[in-house]
């Protein structure tokens, strides 16, 4: 879509959201552009590709707050008035406290020249051909790469623009039915983009699973791979937004200053930073900037947008979310230790590979399970000696950050479905005294 017309309406979605009654209005409006390649049996199964333009529009009256989304460029004024009468019913609500008011932040405009389509099947081709090498019988996952235009409007005058383009694999690789890896990759341009190197990854783990038996249940040290470590992190992003704070979803209530991890845990949101999840500028149009979550262990602060701020009589760091503030791009340090030494020091334990189904019993207190799936090894005197399934992760999110005895000098970026739904630099994790239940799940 041309820019100018693209901008236009986001500004005009405004403009009428205001002549209809908006205290406040803000447009945030994205033009996509996304290729899919979906691959399984070492073959590539179907290639995709869609456009997508929509419009986020976020608008108060009378602190009523209302959200909604325009698809398409016809009807918006249709949807506008819609929003308008659902704030004329709703009720007020008592955290709303404005819009930014102004922005230092800069817009950034990048050339975009789309790759060959030949050149994204070149890098399924390269990854299922490195699994092959590395001893896999079989590769399946997905490459995404997608480009997006952002452009953001609001009533007080803020008008900003960015536009980015990302790659993206997840592979997993099989030995044979219950042996299996996985392992993620990705990168803001084609420069660095190594889908072989996690093709490598995933196939090694997977050689090392052989017959799984059942694992058993009790406290067992465990490395944690970065798959298991960016969704831990990714939890932490969550409990750290100050929108789940007040709503009473967040185990970090009230315990700011407090310790809520061991000494070698200390992560930190920073969008600026070259990576998945970069921006410029939040939903407000506020600039984005560093913020530490937890330093060596202590809780330092939430993540806010303008009006939970005011709440909470802090300044915005620039992580809106209008409604819920939350994280862009998350890391969590190094180590000085590599994780082979890690499992060297596990005298009877686990690694980890990968979890899915993080579910809550109660967020409020932090009580978690989540189920480990791929490379379940069993570690004895520093040496794997086979592999387990059918186990369950049950955990208190703050008790579990606390029993972190170190974390490795690797680090890797993560970004994977919805269990690492932040983009995330994360190293392995050597945790003492996991509890471990049974799980039925054999996937």
């Amino acid at each position: 879509m041309n820019t100018e017309k693209f901008k236009q309406m986001t500004e005009d979605i405004v403009d009428y959201a205001v002549t209809m009654g908006a205290d406040d209005a803000v447009v945030n409006a994205y033009s996509t552009d996304t290729r899919q390649i979906r691959f399984s049996q070492n073959s590539i199964d179907i290639f995709n590709r869609w456009n997508e333009l929509f419009f986020h529009l976020f608008l108060a009256k009378k602190s009523r707050v209302v959200t909604t989304t325009v698809k398409g460029m016809e009807n918006y004024k249709e949807v506008v008035e819609g929003a308008i009468r659902t704030a004329d019913v709703s009720e007020p609500s008592e955290d709303y406290s404005g819009i930014a008011k102004s922005s230092t932040a800069t817009s950034h405009r990048s050339e975009w020249k789309p790759l060959p389509d030949r050149k994204l099947t070149e890098y399924v081709e390269t990854a299922v051909q490195k699994s092959a090498e590395s001893g896999a019988r079989s590769a399946a996952g997905t490459l995404y790469n997608e480009h997006a235009d952002h452009y953001i409007s609001s009533s007080t005058g803020i008008r900003k623009f960015e536009n980015g383009s990302s790659l993206y694999l997840s592979i997993r690789c099989f030995v044979d039915d219950g042996a299996s890896g996985h392992s993620v990759v990705s990168s803001l341009s084609n420069y660095g983009f190594r889908p072989e190197k996690a093709a490598e990854k995933a196939a090694s783990l997977a050689k090392l699973v052989g017959k799984p038996v059942p694992g058993e249940e009790g406290r067992h040290d465990a490395v944690l791979d970065p798959m298991v470590a960016a969704t831990l992190v990714s939890q932490v992003g969550s409990m750290s937004s100050a929108f789940n704070v007040l709503g009473g979803f967040s185990c970090f209530a009230g315990k700011i200053g407090r310790k809520v991890a061991s000494d070698s845990v200390t992560i930190e949101d920073d969008a600026t930073r070259t990576l998945g999840g970069k921006r410029y500028f939040d939903d407000e149009g506020v600039a984005v900037r560093k913020t530490v979550l937890v330093s060596r262990g202590v809780l330092k602060g939430f993540l806010h947008n303008t009006s939970t701020a005011r709440k909470f009589r802090k300044r915005t760091t620039g992580n809106a979310g209008l409604v819920s503030p939350g994280a862009f791009s998350l890391s969590m340090n190094g180590g000085s230790e590599s994780h082979e030494k890690m499992i060297e020091e596990l005298r009877d334990g686990l690694y980890i590979n990968n979890v899915w189904y993080t579910r809550y019993q109660n967020r409020k207190i932090g009580n978690f399970s989540t189920i480990p799936r791929d490379a379940i090894l069993r570690v004895r005197k520093g040496e794997i000696v086979g592999s387990v399934r059918d186990i369950r992760i049950t955990e208190n999110l703050i008790k579990l950050l606390q029993k972190v005895d170190s974390v490795s000098k690797e680090r890797e970026h993560i970004n994977w479905w919805l269990e690492s739904y932040t983009p995330s630099t994360v190293p392995y994790l050597l945790v003492r005294n996991l509890n471990i239940t049974r799980s039925a799940d054999t996937n």
